[in-house]
């Protein structure tokens, strides 16, 4: 995992000078030794971890006004744990002065893009203003079968549409990912 990791991070040869990993998974993988001294990389296991915590649920996004159904919310049950991301930002808009970081690229593995998991894409893409920011999206994936790409391209078109029909503007949202890929930020990267 460490050696996954570290080639996601530097893919196309950039340094990185800092990463929140938001991990979908239970698993607390080895972290490259090079984050491990940096106050500026995360590893956030946003649903918990298989020794302790675990966080089962569904997505609430239409229902978090329901009292009797909350509790069982995915939502719900991280802000109850105390623990979402350790009260420190997981994504950074525009630099601010107070606040000099800004996430650049948001790259993406092992995540199936379902709906149930289209809350943390939409607050995340709010946040950087995927729209009109300088943000690049990339997703990786491994080649485990022959549709594994075709899948993905899908799931990665139903999550902008997604995104996009939730815009103020619904013309930008229709044309999301044209925008995206005419500016060079949406990528689909192969892993070995």
């Amino acid at each position: 995992m460490e050696q996954l990791l570290s080639g996601i991070a530097s893919w196309d040869g950039g340094c990185v000078t800092a990463a929140t990993v938001l991990s979908f998974n239970y698993t607390s993988p080895s972290i490259p030794s090079v984050w491990r001294s940096e106050a500026t990389f995360k590893f956030i296991n946003i649903h918990g971890k298989l020794n302790g915590d675990i966080i089962f649920g569904a997505d609430g996004t239409n229902c978090m006004d329901d009292p009797g159904a909350a509790r069982f919310f995915k939502t719900f049950r991280i802000i109850r744990s105390g623990r979402p991301g350790g009260g420190e930002p997981i994504a950074f808009g525009a630099p601010l002065k107070e606040e000099p970081r800004e996430t650049v690229v948001i790259k993406v593995f092992g995540h199936s893009l379902a709906k149930a998991d289209y809350a943390y894409f939409q607050a995340i893409f709010d946040i950087v203003d995927i729209y009109t920011g300088p943000v690049e999206l990339v997703f990786f994936y491994k080649s485990y079968c022959e549709t594994a790409r075709e899948e993905l391209l899908l799931n990665i078109s139903r999550l902008l549409d997604s995104y996009g029909a939730s815009m103020d503007n619904r013309d930008h949202g229709k044309n999301l990912m044209h925008r995206l890929i005419l500016e060079g930020r949406l990528s689909v990267v192969e892993l070995p």
